[in-house]
């Protein structure tokens, strides 16, 4: 990896980092500049504008929480369990202001896409993706697992939304259990029917 693009990535992570405790609230080029104790126009040589930088630390802050989907669908190898893994992570209160980032941005994106060209169906389908690998890896059959993984992915969002613009933990929780349980349900079914084929 090349100087320019490794302290890119150093800077990357920093920024993303800065978003997880500040949130959008104070996010000029200045202030982030000043956060991580460097210039604007320095922030502006490795991602060329305020969106380009924006839209890279959202993802990179995905990616990151979509990485433990994947490592607890493999250790657990429960879809309900790794579901779960990933609410809890995401529904907190540490949490809240990046995933009001991330939705605050998608709807600058879904209104105006010209100034955050290809966010919103990358954003989308990197969920999907994930949410479809980690359906694979707990059994789910391969001729609903596309419509299997927009629906988990759509329900799980709206609930963690649902969660952070109400602030009510106790019945987003409630309603995250019950998805849960439908997913114990049919990894269990999927289970079976793959061993009935098999036997």
């Amino acid at each position: 990896m090349s100087t320019q693009a490794s302290r890119r990535s150093e800077l990357l992570a920093d920024i993303a980092n800065h978003l997880r405790s500040a949130g959008l609230a104070d996010m000029s080029l200045r202030s982030i500049a000043r956060a991580l104790d460097l210039s604007a126009p320095a922030l502006l040589y490795h991602f060329q504008s305020k969106e380009n930088l924006l839209t890279q630390a959202l993802d990179y802050l995905q990616k990151e929480d979509l990485a433990h989907l994947f490592d607890a669908v493999g250790r657990s190898g429960s879809i309900a369990a790794s579901v779960q893994a990933l609410w809890q992570q995401q529904s907190g209160a540490p949490a809240r202001k990046v995933q009001l980032a991330m939705a605050e941005i998608e709807g600058i994106a879904a209104n105006s896409p010209e100034r955050f060209p290809a966010f919103q169906q990358n954003l989308v389908a990197a969920r999907i993706e994930a949410f479809g690998s980690a359906l694979e890896r707990a059994g789910c059959p391969e001729a609903i697992r596309d419509s299997a993984a927009v629906l988990l992915s759509a329900v799980y969002r709206g609930l963690l939304m649902h969660r952070h613009h109400t602030d009510d933990s106790e019945q987003s929780d409630s309603a995250m259990a019950t998805l849960c349980r439908l997913l114990d349900s049919m990894q269990r079914r999927w289970q079976q029917e793959s061993g009935a084929l098999a036997g």
